[in-house]
């Protein structure tokens, strides 16, 4: 079985800037994790974050993610029944989560996977399978 690697909206974005602080850090860790084989998950809550800022940029810039996101990741995670329910349950268990941070680990929770990349600290005392990106 393969197994799964949820990203978030700060590592797609320091993917995409090669002037990004994390930049190195983040692509270093989507290398080793296409060449283990691993299935990379985004949540389409992380996909509509990163589109903000393409369409207040240009049409151009929103095709050019878009297509990067396809190129690069194996699923778009829809926000289903299941992902909120996880949802609901860990902003009752962790007040101070934002819905955007609750919804990325519910997709973890939900898909099974191994790890969650992100550029957030704060989620590595949520969940043990939370990575931060270090660079």
């Amino acid at each position: 079985m393969t197994s799964a690697v949820v990203i978030d909206s700060g590592v797609l974005l320091a993917l995409w800037d090669p002037d990004d602080t994390q930049h190195q850090a983040a692509v270093a860790a989507l290398e080793r994790h296409l060449a283990d084989g691993s299935r990379l998950v985004v949540p389409v809550t992380a996909l509509s974050e990163v589109l903000v800022g393409a369409f207040r940029a240009t049409p151009y810039a929103v095709r050019t993610i878009e297509g990067f996101v396809d190129d690069l990741v194996g699923d778009v995670r829809a926000a289903d029944r299941a992902v909120g329910r996880a949802t609901a349950r860990l902003l009752v268990d962790h007040p101070t989560l934002t819905l955007a941070e609750a919804l990325l680990l519910a997709t973890c929770e939900v898909v099974g996977a191994q790890e969650v990349l992100t550029t957030n600290p704060r989620l590595e005392k949520v969940d043990r399978r939370v990575r931060v990106l270090t660079g």
